[in-house]
């Protein structure tokens, strides 16, 4: 539990930087290539590690898995 708000704070900060470095990438190349793969970045696959961390921190509990 005492883990909980550093990890969720680093997870947010990394987060940040990656919305900000891929909205930069897109802003740079605002072609549409038929075809092109759809880039799924940090921030979209932290979320639900973020709102469980959230939601842990909130009713003050641990988190724990593959146990």
């Amino acid at each position: 539990m005492a883990e909980v708000p550093a990890a969720l704070q680093k997870l947010k900060a990394a987060a940040d930087a990656s919305r900000r470095t891929e909205k930069e990438k897109a802003d740079a190349s605002r072609e549409d290539v038929p075809g092109q793969a759809i880039s799924v970045g940090l921030a979209q696959r932290a979320f639900p590690l973020i709102d469980m961390l959230e939601r842990a921190a909130k009713e003050q509990r641990d988190v724990v898995w593959g146990v």
